[in-house]
């Protein structure tokens, strides 16, 4: 078993993907003072077999996902930033269980970044690379 461990690990770069989503999501929200971002009117399908929220709202405070429900049964905080999402979906970070990052163009870093990038341009958080 290959217990050899790297800067830059399938796991630790999921990670890293999941808080530069978060990050960009949240880019330009306005000053330090403004902790919550408010995402309506998405579709919100989370994964557990229920039901698709068709009108959401998923409150975001200091980079944590505090909310998720129907657009209307709570209110949005006052001060909130607020991201029309209308038309759009929001669901779970996807998981690759078996992925190849490096197989094409190399294993360089400038390549598996962009790779990376590209996986969470799909939603796609977690990546396991075989190589």
């Amino acid at each position: 078993m290959n217990t050899h461990r790297t800067l830059f690990s399938p796991r630790r770069i999921g990670w890293i993907l999941v808080g530069c989503v978060l990050g960009f999501a949240l880019a330009g929200t306005g000053s330090a003072a403004q902790q919550v971002t408010a995402l309506v009117g998405a579709r919100i399908w989370d994964g557990t077999g229920a039901e698709a929220i068709s009108n959401g709202l998923m409150l975001v405070r200091d980079g944590r996902i505090t909310y998720v429900g129907e657009r209307g049964d709570v209110p949005v905080p006052s001060g909130a930033a607020v991201v029309n999402l209308n038309g759009r979906t929001i669901i779970p970070g996807l998981i690759n269980t078996h992925g190849h990052v490096g197989s094409v163009g190399g294993s360089g870093r400038e390549n598996l970044i962009a790779q990376l990038r590209l996986y969470a341009e799909y939603g796609v958080t977690t990546v396991n690379s075989l190589g």
